[in-house]
């Protein structure tokens, strides 16, 4: 008869594979921000599932029109959507235009030139453009007074 020799190398995988996906799980659930359904009101649209678009044509104007390009898998994007909605819930000031970018092979990545997630672009109430990327980020906390990360 063989004898045992400790714990298999079987159990041991599975028990760290257990570990990881819990430790994942985790993650998620606390990245997760609260549903952006409950946040009613508002100028926001969706106006692109990965195609391009004429960006003009989504100014609203006399409206701060944002553009924030997300994708539903990108943890941060899921983190400042709340954020972005309510912002535009609570000023009449703000348009919010969603741009969900789907995956990095289509034609809206390549179109506006995007390499990465969240990615915003922000225009003054004249349509002009006043902030994209990074600089973004520091344009809504000195115009609206919100820090987003």
């Amino acid at each position: 008869m063989s004898e045992s020799r400790g714990t298999s190398p079987i159990i041991l995988t599975l028990a760290l594979l257990g570990v990881c996906f819990a430790l994942a799980y985790g993650a998620y659930l606390t990245t997760r921000p609260a549903p952006a359904e409950e946040i009613q009101g508002g100028d926001v649209q969706i106006v692109s599932k990965g195609e391009a678009f004429d960006y003009t044509k989504h100014l609203a104007a006399g409206k701060y029109t944002i553009f924030d390009y997300y994708a539903d898998w990108c943890p941060p994007c899921r983190v400042l959507d709340p954020q972005l909605r309510r912002l535009a819930a609570d000023r009449p000031d703000v348009a919010l235009r969603k741009v969900d970018i789907v995956d990095w092979t289509t034609d809206v990545v390549r179109q506006h030139s995007i390499t990465d997630l969240p990615h915003l672009e922000i225009y003054d109430p004249d349509g002009k453009l006043i902030a994209t990327g990074e600089d973004a980020f520091g344009t809504l906390e000195k115009i609206f007074h919100i820090e987003v990360f």
